[in-house]
């Protein structure tokens, strides 16, 4: 969130998730490293990740990994009904993988054409969206509380 922004709030800071100062069991931190979940996650804040809860629901944040070497992001979930079967069928439940932030307009350019950010990816069935999710993200640390997960496993 842009210092301008947080100035404009009577309110102060608005966040949708906890912060944490200590983890539950089965729980782990992923540092946040880009912009894609403002405001409620911010670059340089540790995710909290509930690494048992892999079910996916409308409207979660999630940490992903697309393929077993790849790099992990942090998510949000969407689902609609959708025909992607062919012509007459009837809709199926699929699933988009989409930045919390939504599509934006970056301020970086290239060759000076400007970037955008916030694309989604999809649609996923059930069965394969399961596939990818690390776990839900249920909150915020302001250190890594002990417990960082770097991808192959969560470090003590």
């Amino acid at each position: 969130m842009s210092a301008k922004a947080k100035k404009r709030s009577p309110q102060g800071e608005f966040r949708a998730l906890t912060q944490f100062e200590k983890l539950p069991p089965d729980h782990a931190t992923f540092l946040v490293d880009d912009d894609g979940s403002e405001p409620h996650l911010q670059n340089g804040e540790y995710a909290v990740i509930d690494t048992s809860d892999r079910e996916p629901a409308h409207g979660e944040i999630y940490l992903i990994q697309f393929s077993e070497h790849s790099r992990r992001y942090i998510k949000q979930l969407k689902h609609d009904y959708v025909n992607i079967t062919g012509p007459e069928a009837e809709p199926s439940l699929v699933w988009w993988v989409c930045e919390l932030r939504g599509f934006r307009k970056t301020h970086e350019r290239s060759h000076g054409v400007p970037i955008f950010a916030g694309l989604s990816e999809g649609p996923y069935q059930t069965a394969n969206v399961g596939k990818i999710l690390i776990g839900r993200i249920v909150g915020y640390a302001r250190s890594p509380l002990g417990r960082l997960f770097d991808g192959k496993a969560v470090r003590a």
